[in-house]
């Protein structure tokens, strides 16, 4: 499985993108791939204990690929892929400020304020909040905070709290809770404490997990 952050390196340069998907990458770029003669090699560089906010110094990088070119070094490879690393990170790891995606991965901390769209996908921890729309999925830990509508899926640990508009699928764990607004919002799983607070009615009622 493509861990964060999966490239492609070439003879000339190293090919990224905003997920890490290698067999993606050869598609949009169009390579060939050819075992007798490949024209990239796959490669992975990833933080320690995968918390993307580790000084880049400490990423560990990997080649993700058993036969290799003849003109494919590990150690120069390792340097291009580092050069590139601050890039993939400002583009795909949000601390601060508001950002708006619409397809790939990234990853919201602290006061970062993400605006989904689409099928992008989030994975948010600390006090972040997070806008889900369409088809978007997030993973909301900590105290991050979520409004999710459409189809928007979001999945929620410790103490995050979620608000689900319409056709939006929530699965609430721990302490997570998910304020409901429409019929069929939060209509996934609950465990632990996790717990749905029906928002259509007057007291909102609450509907707590079997697991607590």
């Amino acid at each position: 499985m493509c861990q964060f952050a999966s490239v492609l390196v070439l003879r000339n340069r190293v090919v990224w993108g905003m997920e890490d998907s290698h067999d993606k990458l050869i598609k949009s770029e169009g390579l060939r791939d050819d075992s007798r003669s490949p024209e990239f090699v796959r490669a992975e560089i990833s933080p320690p204990n995968g918390d993307p906010r580790a000084p880049i110094a400490e990423w560990k990088y990997r080649t993700d690929q058993d036969y290799l070119p003849d003109w494919y070094n590990e150690s120069e490879a390792e340097i291009a892929v580092r050069d590139v690393l601050p890039k993939i990170v400002s583009a795909r790891v949000f601390m601060s400020g508001e950002h708006s995606v619409r397809d790939g991965f990234v990853y919201a901390y602290d006061s970062a304020s993400v605006e989904a769209y689409d099928s992008a996908r989030v994975e948010a921890h600390d006090s972040a909040r997070m806008y889900a729309n369409d088809s978007a999925r997030v993973e909301a830990y900590d105290s991050a905070r979520v409004e999710a509508h459409g189809s928007a899926s979001v999945y929620a640990y410790d103490s995050a709290s979620v608000e689900a508009h319409g056709s939006a699928r929530v699965e609430a764990h721990d302490s997570a809770c998910c304020h409901a607004y429409s019929d069929s919002a939060c209509s996934g799983k609950l465990s632990g404490s996790g717990h749905v607070v029906d928002m259509r009615v007057s007291p909102p009622r609450i509907i707590v997990s079997k697991g607590e």
